[in-house]
């Protein structure tokens, strides 16, 4: 999409707001809106409901702890795209090539050393937590526990590493398109 069909998205789902935000994502000219306009419509979907979840978990004292999966494989970037919906899940079961949509057309060399080393980090740190509920173990990226103050996640990808805050004006932003319709619909 270039930046007019970016916007014109943008502003079919969030009207008037529509613009700003992908302005947040940094959809500023042809060459970013395409991006901008996946990673908006991706947080609408996805990151903004994980991290409403982790801050009541972390508001009601249970440990909890955010990811985001950022590893665009080779298969995605044959294919023109980072890190799309349930890429993890391949990752987390150690079931590569094969992914949530059947392999998607992945061909000899579509995941290499560094699939297969986070796989099996991803795997380690979800094992450790069904056994303890800490995702933390000896030989695994360190994984923060999130709060509402620190609000940390771990990304994985390449070289994965904690973070904070995860787009948070941007996500602050999106959340004030949603939070006038929650609070209409509360019983």
């Amino acid at each position: 999409a270039n930046l007019a069909e970016a916007r014109a998205i943008a502003e079919r789902r969030f009207g008037p707001a529509g613009a700003e935000l992908l302005r947040l994502y940094g959809g500023l000219d042809d060459a970013t809106a395409s991006a901008a306009v996946r990673q908006l419509m991706g947080d609408a979907m996805f990151a903004l409901s994980e991290r409403q979840m982790l801050r009541a978990a972390a508001r009601a004292g249970v440990p909890a702890y955010g990811y985001e999966f950022a590893r665009a494989a080779p298969l995605y970037k044959r294919q023109n795209q980072g890190a799309i919906h349930a890429a993890d899940l391949s990752y987390f079961f150690a079931t590569l090539p094969d992914s949530a949509y059947g392999g998607g057309g992945a061909r000899p060399g579509d995941y290499d050393a560094v699939d297969e080393r986070v796989a099996r980090e991803m795997m380690g740190a979800l094992v450790a937590f069904a056994r303890t509920g800490d995702p933390n173990a000896r030989g695994l990226p360190s994984w923060p526990r999130f709060t509402v103050a620190n609000e940390a996640y771990l990304e994985w990808n390449d070289i994965s590493r904690a973070k904070r805050h995860m787009r948070a004006e941007a996500l602050e932003a999106l959340w004030s398109q949603f939070r006038p319709r929650m609070e209409a619909n509360r019983p």
